[in-house]
């Protein structure tokens, strides 16, 4: 067996490509659509999955030994426009954070418990457009506490990166 050529992890949806082929696992069944007509139109075979086990059984019955290496979060947006939200984000993080460790160790069968978690800090733009955010300092604190507080969770500051919407 072989292990992946790439697997990509992002807020809920995975996408593992090897040469042309790309498996694409995605819970939302319209998004799976739009991505996928997207991708096919760029010349790549895709194969869907609804949840990380039906994509995990697909790699496994290719013959792959997926290996998954961390995860990257970006998320936050939500969260920004109210106070009892922007409040709790640090516990509802950490607990995700340490869910998603324990899901991937059962499901994987490899200890997954350190597994790095790359979290991308929500935008600050500056645009008087987004002054509706009122509460994206409690947001930002909030993802910087739990990476200070948890091993192997790594904060990257995406404000003045390309945004597209």
């Amino acid at each position: 067996m072989s292990d992946c050529a790439g697997f990509i992890i992002q807020e809920r949806e995975a996408v593992w490509m090897d040469h042309n082929n790309i498996l694409m696992i995605e819970d939302d069944p319209a998004i799976r659509e739009g991505v996928r007509i997207l991708l096919e139109g760029e010349g790549y075979h895709v194969e869907e999955a609804e949840n990380g086990r039906m994509g995990l059984e697909k790699l496994t019955a290719k013959g792959y030994a997926p290996v998954v290496k961390g995860m990257w979060w970006m998320q936050g947006e939500a969260e920004v426009t109210n106070s009892a939200n922007a409040n709790a984000y640090a516990e509802l993080l950490s607990d995700l954070i340490d869910d998603l460790r324990a899901d991937l160790t059962r499901i994987s069968g490899s200890d997954l418990s350190g597994m790095p978690f790359v979290l991308g800090k929500i935008y600050r733009n500056p645009d008087p457009q987004y002054t509706q955010f009122a509460y994206i300092d409690t947001v930002r604190a909030a993802q910087q506490k739990v990476a200070d507080e948890k091993f192997n969770v790594f904060p990257v500051d995406c404000t003045g990166l390309k945004q597209q919407d």
